[in-house]
């Protein structure tokens, strides 16, 4: 019986290691995960998606100056524009053309992600629920599951849960047009 539980539990470590070394977690983690939090959900937004590389470098550059004026420790002579480049190379940002030709700064959809658990995290509540804390749970083992070298096995996850949705809609579909209705919380004749 030990072997088998030794067997699960080196199995969790590895897989909660390999969720931890992705660029999602490592955004969040250490001594200046609030200060990249903070900065990139100050520059970015559902409506600034991509940043004009000078202007994210003045924007960063704008972010320390304020922050040390309020006697905030900041990440030692480091200017935006460094900074960027290191957040590049950590898979947080990366650097993409415009339709216009220019240089813009993006967010990685592991720094979407990171941003994402920040978000829903903080949003103001009396109390975290059973529930919430094993989705988010959950979602950390998705993302252990998914940390993969290989881009082709990420495309195949991929394909894969789109059929599922679409078998799924193809479901709902046929309800709907039998004459029922869809309602939260079920299904009744229309």
């Amino acid at each position: 019986m030990a072997g088998g539980w030794m067997s699960r539990v080196v199995g969790e470590l590895a897989r909660a290691g390999d969720a931890l070394a992705r660029p999602t977690l490592r955004l969040l983690d250490g001594k200046w995960g609030s200060f990249r939090v903070a900065v990139l959900r100050s520059a970015f937004s559902r409506d600034q998606r991509s940043i004009q590389v000078n202007a994210l470098h003045a924007q960063v550059d704008t972010y320390l100056g304020e922050m040390i004026g309020e006697g905030i420790e900041v990440p030692a002579s480091e200017s935006g524009r460094a900074l960027c480049n290191t957040w590049v190379k950590n898979q947080w940002l990366y650097r993409d053309n415009a339709p216009d030709g220019s240089l813009v700064y993006s967010l990685t959809s592991s720094s979407l992600e990171a941003l994402d658990l920040i978000q829903n995290l903080s949003r103001d509540r009396a109390l975290v629920s059973e529930s919430r804390l094993t989705m988010i749970l959950d979602t950390v083992r998705r993302w252990a599951t998914e940390a993969s070298a290989d881009p082709q096995d990420r495309v195949d996850r991929l394909n894969a849960q789109i059929r599922e949705l679409e078998v799924e809609r193809e479901a709902l579909g046929s309800v709907c047009a039998r004459g029922f209705r869809l309602e939260h919380g079920g299904i009744s004749p229309a």
